[in-house]
């Protein structure tokens, strides 16, 4: 948006609307959303009378929502677009290696909750995560902002809410970072929460570009301090070794006597004010028990029992000689409970019950007489005739409300009720024998330790029920129940009508609620009793589970800081959490635009409803099963929550290959799983219809449905098509996935079709004629072979071959819309067979489509996806090391691909091979006329997109036009190579930049006025009029093309193991682009006035960060010098020093002591001992009283 200075744009938030608006200096401009899903601006090019694309939304991957998943972020110049945040680690580091990264990534370490162990790590450039969970506080400051988030344990990032004028207002997140993606420029810093533990004190590694040659400059200019800090620091221990020797002869003088120093020793206990006042009853007189000379004496509390145990006087027990009364209340010994009497809301009617005590939001988990409400408070709680009793203590006196309702028969002499620390209130006899407890009987809320089930001994079900309103706690509409038909699991519903299912009991937890670690749950299902419970792992969390009054089931905790419970998980999340949405044999995943889809092997039961997006009425099957157990099968659907298991029976003992055939044996049996998952134990197996079928993400289940086994022959694309070909796919795969097609021109229009081999050919005939005269498709070769036959191989290649074992025929030479391992790409210039992709009409129609991706073998052979005749993308040529205009294929070998290109006289192709086993991967030319590459993900059941041929607007062909560069990264995508100018600047303005460029200044064609400048990490221009010299290394390839005045470029032919071969261009350079890494240099010929020395300014990034380095580290070897240097000089000084004393004891009497105003010249004994020829007596001209006397030459002249 903000890229134009032609659009003004402005927003509007406030309590009566939101709105975004803007107004354009363009009369003709509009932003319209198609029907393809593409939200673009266009402008209206008079020239031209069209409308020219201006910007897209949804320019690469990294615009797409989520891409990362949680705590990711997203850069689409990186080789792996996807990286965890610092800090944080992949949830699921298979599905990350495997380039699936919506699971995104979780905390390394927790964080610390009381404020004072977190930090912030600066993320720059950035577009900020979705804000469907923050807030803003508008009066905050960035520090402020910080400040606030640090008093929120559940705050995980903060930034500038409005960055006008250096940035003002304060934008925090609640939850999950989701949709964070790095900009080159153009971004906005947020500041994420982490672990004291993850802060190093450097920047986080995203902050690049700019930040990075900023972080780079730091780095530097630190050093340069250091150095210099080190040299001042080397000076002053110089000064200071110089002073501590005048020192040394001050204490000399001074410490004639020595003094002690007497305050070692001190072992006082120190207290606060505050604590002594307490201790003393705020200095009381009654406290006061005398006085001396250091002043009152008073006597005190014992302080450690005043600090840590605060005097309570409540009981958390019920005996029959007392009772409790409106106001009073049981607090549990551990004060965790309160059991008391309270009014709901606005209600004015009092109840009994249990809440939390240190909660200040009071919290009831359970009531009593949820409809019965005293409508006073005259209530009273008593223990009568052994059992707890509520009556109304007013005008209708002894009017009981409320009652445990125990049988006489077990009660004994003496009973009480007592308030545990687990919120249950227990009533027993005086045996301690348990005859009551509020556990058996909860109300809307679950709790650690409480049972959800049935005893199957007496029949009581533990069960939830809503409060109808919050004003009022009686039974409402909604529960969550054991069912235990079948399998049993639990539902959630209003009324009679399911709302909601939990899948059963998996060996390993409730799947739908055993996501938390901080839970230990467990399950028993026995001959007494039914139920699943759980306990706290961390006593610290308060945490429980609320089926509410709007028929929400979640889990809540409580937030000590923001003082407030919040919401960890709900039951029904979305559409597909619906009871039985997509109807018998439907399967609903949210991911999808239209969330159902029928099973393989089944189709929508009316197509009508279900085009309507009414699911209600399922599926049903294609093909009836063959109930002689031979001639049904089975497909795997993983990752799913099990179907309804109403119609479902155990049986404990068999393993899974023992389940199938047990499955196979009943006809009524329509799926079978594993029944235990931790120990791969057991078997579930379903009669009936399946219902209730959902794809999960993660935590989910392998469940195995029964098919005909005619499904694994012919197949109809989709679930609309009747229409049945002839293909080849995956056997292990569930969502089949079509690799190649026979007929897809000719269906068969029912299920009459054979293929079989007719007269050497393999042929498809419609059976549904006599004799089979109506020929589909055949592989039309001549051979006179006697005998032939056809096999399909593991690579997916279906081969003919005659009875010598020699090919007739393979499915490889005629691929469709998927290239596979081991299949060629290429020419054959033998015999003229090209071998090419073309994409699919639609998703239900295998027929030749608009697009096709081939080789071009004009000039240097290079690839090209076309729709019709109309080139849409080029690859480049082969480099040595990929396609030149491809840099994915390096991102896709790190897959175990390895990638192999052929160009001689006979042929032309490109191949591939896996080297590990394990993947399965495919690349595919879809509908769209999008090439994909997919890898397929055995853990979440689905293919994974790794990396796209056309991924953003710089790959369309020829976008910018002739001598034209396009990098995505720019503002404006398309500018002149240096030495060029726009066509048509008035187009050019207009962001039609497809007229392209011309020269400034015409070439001097004889050779010796032109030169080149380096246009480095580029996709080679079209190569359609180039030639290769292979045995030119670059500096001769220069030479070459400067004799030719046609030639306007020149680069390395091959890449691999340093450059070589020499690659030259005739004629214009048409779709140049710019990469930031994974390119390769190419020389584009310029007058030599448009030489400057400088390098093309298109040598950004790694080239520019090394300038910088060598500039810094010039700076850095200078100061270096400068300190050697010094270092040098100190020491010359010194050395002077030491010389002038040793000259001072030879000198035995030439110093006065004192020294007071001597002018004497000194001079080194060096140089008296040369002025004096080494003290020779032919230089001695007498002695004296001070010592012999030699004559001299002049000193001057010596020194």
């Amino acid at each position: 948006m903000n890229r134009e200075n032609s659009y003004s744009w402005s927003y509007v938030a406030n309590d009566d609307e939101i709105y975004l608006t803007y107004d354009s200096n363009h009369s003709l401009t509009n932003f319209v959303l198609d029907n393809s899903g593409l939200f673009g601006r266009l402008i209206w090019n008079d020239g031209k009378r069209s409308w020219n694309l201006m910007s897209e939304s949804t320019r690469d991957r990294c615009d797409r929502y989520a891409y990362c998943g949680a705590y990711g972020s997203c850069d689409s110049n990186r080789a792996v677009e996807c990286e965890c945040l610092r800090g944080f680690e992949p949830k699921t580091n298979s599905d990350w290696n495997l380039r699936d990264w919506s699971g995104g990534c979780v905390r390394k370490r927790l964080l610390d909750c009381d404020g004072k162990g977190d930090g912030f790590l600066r993320l720059a450039n950035v577009k900020v995560p979705d804000t469907s969970r923050s807030w803003v506080e508008p009066g905050l400051s960035l520090d402020g902002c910080k400040e606030e988030c640090l008093k929120n344990c559940s705050c995980t990032a903060y930034a500038s809410a409005d960055i006008r004028e250096g940035g003002h207002g304060c934008l925090m997140w609640d939850g999950d970072l989701v949709d964070l993606r790095v900009y080159s420029d153009g971004g906005q810093d947020i500041y994420t929460r982490v672990a004291a533990s993850e802060l190093d004190g450097s920047a986080i590694k995203y902050s690049r570009g700019l930040q990075g040659k900023k972080k780079l400059l730091v780095t530097l200019l630190t050093i340069i301090a250091g150095l210099l800090l080190f040299v001042l620091c080397g000076y002053c221990w110089w000064r200071k070794a110089k002073g501590c020797e005048m020192n040394e002869r001050h204490d000399n003088v001074l410490n004639d006597n020595d003094i002690e120093d007497n305050g070692k020793g001190s072992e006082l206990l120190l207290f606060n004010v505050s604590v002594i006042a307490a201790a003393t009853n705020n200095f009381s007189e009654s406290n006061l028990i005398g006085k001396g000379g250091f002043g009152p004496v008073y006597k005190y509390l014992c302080l450690a029992t005043l600090i840590f145990f605060p005097i309570c006087n409540s009981s958390d027990t019920l005996t029959p000689i007392q009772s409790l009364r409106d106001g009073d209340t049981l607090i549990s010994v551990d004060q965790i409970f309160v059991l008391g009497f309270f009014s709901p809301g606005n209600s004015k009617n009092h109840y009994v019950g249990i809440w939390y005590n240190k909660i200040p939001n009071r919290t009831v988990v359970w009531t009593a007489n949820r409809q019965n409400p005293v409508r006073d408070s005259s209530g009273i709680l008593t223990i009568n005739g052994g059992n707890l009793v509520l009556v109304d203590g007013g005008h209708n006196i002894n009017r009981t409300l409320w009652s445990t309702n125990v049988s006489s028969s077990t009660m004994g002499n003496y009973s009480s009720a007592t308030l545990t620390d687990s919120g249950n209130l227990v009533l027993t006899d005086g045996r301690g024998v348990i005859l009551w407890e509020s556990f058996d009987y909860p109300t809307n809320t679950f709790l650690p330790g409480m049972k959800l089930g049935l005893s199957l001994r007496t029949g009581l079900s533990w069960f939830l029920t809503s409060w109808k309103s919050v004003d009022d706690p009686a039974p409402g509409e909604f529960t969550l129940s054991l069912d235990p038909l079948g399998t049993p699991q639990y539902f959630f519903r209003m009324g009679t009508n399911p709302i909601w299912r939990c899948a059963p009991w998996n060996g390993q937890g409730v799947p739908s609620i055993n996501r938390a670690s901080v839970y230990s749950w467990s399950y028993v299902a026995n001959h007494d009793e039914i139920y699943v419970t759980y306990n706290g792992t961390n006593s610290i969390i308060t945490s429980r589970f609320v089926l509410d009054d709007s028929g929400s089931f979640g889990k809540l905790m409580w937030s000590n800081k923001n003082r407030r419970w919040d919401l960890m998980w709900l039951a029904a999340q979305d559409r597909c959490d619906q009871y039985a949405n997509c109807g018998a044999y439907g399967c609903c995943d949210s991911n999808r635009v239209a969330e159902c889809e029928c099973l393989r092997g089944f189709e929508p039961k009316t197509p009508s409803d279900w085009n309507l997006r009414d699911w209600s009425g399922g599926c049903v099957r294609k093909r009836s099963l063959d109930c002689d157990g031979k001639g049904d099968g089975f497909l795997r659907l993983g990752n799913v929550k099990v179907p309804d298991t109403t119609k479902s029976r155990v049986e404990p003992g068999l393993s899974l290959e023992a389940c199938k055939e047990e499955c196979l044996k009943n006809c009524s049996c329509t799926a079978y799983a594993s029944f235990n998952v931790s120990g791969d134990r057991g078997c579930l197996m379903w009669d009936g219809d399946l219902v209730d079928l959902r794809v999960k993400s993660d935590g989910g289940h392998d469940i195995y449905i029964r098919v005909a086994a005619s499904e694994l022959g012919f197949f109809s694309p989709g679930n609309s098509s009747t229409n049945r070909y002839v293909g080849i796919w995956y056997n292990k795969i569930p969502d089949q996935t079509v690799v190649w097609t026979a007929n897809g021109e000719n269906p068969v229009k029912n299920s009459s079709g054979v293929l079989l081999i007719k007269g050497g050919n393999l042929v498809l005939v419609d059976g549904g004629h006599s004799n089979y005269s109506n020929t589909l498709w055949s592989t039309n070769v001549s051979t006179a072979a006697n005998y032939s036959s056809a096999t399909l191989t593991d690579s997916g290649n279906l081969v003919l071959t005659d009875d010598h074992q020699r090919v007739l025929w393979e499915s490889f030479d005629y691929p469709t819309n998927t290239w596979l391992p081991q299949m060629k790409l290429g020419l054959d210039r033998r015999t003229g067979l090209s071998r090419f992709l073309t994409s699919w009409k639609s998703t239900t129609d295998p027929a030749p489509g608009d697009f096709s991706f081939a080789v071009d073998p004009t000039g240097v052979p290079q690839y090209f996806l076309r729709k019709g005749s109309l080139p849409i993308w080029r690859t480049g040529p082969w480099n040595g090391l990929r396609l030149s205009g491809a840099p994915q294929m390096n991102e896709i070998m790190v897959i175990d691909l390895l990638f192999s290109y052929v160009a001689n006289d006979d042929e032309i192709y490109l191949m591939y091979t896996v080297t590990n086993t394990s993947i399965t991967t495919r690349s595919v030319l879809d509908d769209s006329g999008v090439n994909h590459r997919l890898i397929w993900n055995d853990n979440n059941q689905r293919w994974i997109l790794i990396a796209a041929g056309n991924k953003d607007r710089c790959d369309q062909y020829a976008i910018c036009g002739a001598y034209g560069s396009c990098d995505p990264n720019r503002l404006v995508e398309c500018e002149c190579l240096k030495g060029f100018e726009p066509k048509t600047p008035s187009e050019w303005n207009l962001r039609d930049w497809s007229g392209g460029c011309v020269r400034r200044r015409s070439l001097d064609c004889d050779g010796k006025g032109d030169g080149f400048l380096r246009l480095a990490n580029a996709k080679v221009p079209d190569t359609s009029r180039s030639r290769v010299e292979p045995g030119l290394n670059l500096e001769a390839c220069k030479e070459e093309c400067m004799k030719n005045c046609n030639c306007t470029a020149y680069a390395s032919a091959d890449i691999s193991g340093g450059d070589h071969g020499c690659l030259m261009w005739e004629g214009e350079l048409v779709d140049l682009r710019v990469y930031s890494v994974g390119g390769q240099d190419i020389y584009t010929r310029v007058a030599a006035s448009e030489l400057d020395g400088s390098a093309i300014k298109y040598s950004r990034g790694l080239q520019g960060k090394k300038k910088l380095l060598v500039t810094l580290l010039s700076i850095i070897l200078g100061l270096l010098l400068f300190v050697l240097c010094g270092y040098c000089w100190w020491r010359k000084a010194k050395g002077c020093e030491m010389n002038e004393r040793h000259d001072n004891v030879l000198n035995d009497n030439g110093i006065e002591e004192d020294g007071k105003g001597s002018e004497l010249l000194l001079f080194n004994v060096s140089v008296i001992a040369a002025a004096t020829n080494n003290f020779s007596e032919s230089n001695l001209l007498g002695k004296g009283g001070f010592g012999p006397v030699y004559k001299v030459c002049s000193i001057s002249h010596i020194t």
